[in-house]
């Protein structure tokens, strides 16, 4: 179900949350212009708040509990959106979270007293982001020749794509920021000196040195031009022997 905006503008007590829906709103028209882009980066990552069920079952002794406070939490993180739609997105909501419930501990009608309570309290906590967002799945993407079940594949995939080269643009500019930032006073830069202090691994490290001339050739300037007096001359020693 899609859900209106009732007012991003409205003023609240407390501060709205980050959403991946408010970001879908708020990227509106430019899904719409890029019809043939599937996943969209952000460019950084952003904390959002996403709703959740309880892993497993719902025991019966915490059933009125778990149900008022997570439908509570959930009008909070969307008191944005038109009352109406607000209501049917804790129904459907709270229809998952009563497959989850053990035993015959709430009826069904006392579902809508919850939801419009929570409705009711929607601006009475400040919801705290519990996920990061990167890469968002354009809603408005043309799948024009794509069977529906292959979709949700094929978004994983150009999603792990797009990590896949995030995490490479990481380790080479930790990398590179390690080589260029290095105390040239201290002792011989090396492959192992680079790996303590990045996150990334050794063999990473050289096959990055490998991959990418101008990694490779500050790495070794840097190596030429570090290390304690005594090491120096221990260079100048060596090189000479050869």
């Amino acid at each position: 179900m899609k859900y209106k905006i009732w007012s991003l503008k409205e003023e609240f007590e407390n501060p709205i949350v980050l959403t991946k829906y408010s970001i879908e709103y708020l990227l509106h028209n430019l899904f719409i212009t890029i019809p043939d882009v599937l996943v969209l980066d952000l460019g950084k990552k952003y904390d959002i708040f996403q709703e959740f069920l309880p892993p497993g079952y719902i025991e019966e002794k915490e059933v009125k509990y778990v149900t008022e406070n997570l439908l509570n939490l959930m009008a909070n993180a969307y008191k944005w959106i038109k009352e109406d739609d607000l209501y049917s997105m804790l129904s459907d909501f709270a229809e998952k979270l009563r497959k989850k419930s053990l035993g015959g501990v709430i009826p069904v009608g006392m579902y809508k007293h919850f939801i419009n309570t929570a409705i009711i309290n929607k601006d009475t906590i400040e919801v705290v982001p519990n996920k990061t967002i990167r890469y968002i799945v354009n809603p408005k993407y043309d799948y024009t020749g794509i069977p529906y079940e292959e979709r949700h594949i094929l978004q994983r995939e150009v999603i792990n794509i797009a990590i896949g080269l995030e995490k490479r643009r990481d380790n080479y500019d930790a990398i590179y920021e390690t080589i260029i930032n290095y105390d040239l006073n201290q002792k011989g830069l090396t492959k192992r000196i680079v790996e303590s202090l990045t996150d990334v691994s050794y063999a990473t490290i050289k096959n990055y040195l490998k991959e990418y001339p101008e990694l490779d050739e500050a790495f070794k300037q840097v190596n030429r031009l570090s290390g304690t007096e005594k090491q120096q001359l221990n260079k100048k020693y060596n090189q000479a022997k050869n």
